[in-house]
Order: structure tokens, then C-alpha cells, then sequence
């Protein structure tokens, strides 16, 4: 059987909910929201694009090339889909890598929200 990524969504909800819960670990919590939130959607979306026939590279190019053959589709939903994985790779760089950038409860909400949308575009 192969991983569900949108079982990392569920991972991000019950984060969020931790958070929320535990003040101490709030951003930490929401940092790990938006990644995963981002994780969720790019594996689901690479796999979707593979199974049609897409062809990656194995390095970190792939997030690009992922984002680009959603951006850059003809079918309007699937541009759809690749700008809201444009804002949630943004996201996501801030919530992994700058830690001088804050990365609040809407942001994390955000990025859930923005997932979802991606899993619900998505035919």
C-alpha cells in the first residue's frame, strides 16, 4: 500500500489544534502546520502528475517543476491549483527556514485551508 499524503493534512489539523492548546508551543506547532500542509499537497500533487504521465527530477528541483506543471496547465483548475501551491511553497520556506518571520495561527489556518482547496480542485 503507498502513503496517503493527505494524511499528512490530518497530522496538520491535529498540530493546529495542539497549538491552540498549548500556548508554549504554539509556533512551533503552526510551523509544522504549514509544512506539512505544503508536504501534503506537493507528494499528492507530484504522484497525480506522474500517474499522468509527468516525468521529475529527484532533487529538490522538483517542487519547481511540480508547481510549474500545475501553473502552466491549460485547464484552469489545475492553474488554480498551482498558484495556491506557489503561496503555500512561500509558506512553507518562511516556516522551515526564517526564523525571524513569525508564523501565526492564520497562517497555519492558511495553509490547511489552501491544502484542502488544492485535495478538493484536484480531479
Amino acid at each position: 500500500m503507498t502513503f496517503q499524503w493527505k494524511d499528512y493534512l490530518a497530522i496538520a489539523n491535529y498540530l493546529y489544534d495542539y497549538g491552540q492548546k498549548t500556548p508554549s508551543l504554539n509556533e512551533a506547532a503552526n510551523r509544522c502546520v504549514v509544512s506539512r500542509s505544503y508536504y501534503a499537497a506537493h507528494c499528492h500533487l507530484r504522484n497525480y502528475a506522474i500517474s499522468h504521465g509527468a516525468h521529475f527530477s529527484t532533487s529538490g528541483k522538483a517542487h519547481g517543476e511540480v508547481i510549474d506543471y500545475f501553473a502552466k496547465n491549460p485547464d484552469p483548475d489545475m492553474r488554480k491549483i498551482g498558484q495556491k501551491l506557489i503561496q503555500l511553497i512561500k509558506w512553507r520556506i518562511n516556516s522551515d527556514y526564517k526564523d525571524h518571520i513569525s508564523v501565526n495561527d492564520l497562517n497555519a489556518k492558511n495553509s490547511i485551508t489552501f491544502s484542502n482547496d488544492i485535495f478538493r480542485l484536484l480531479p
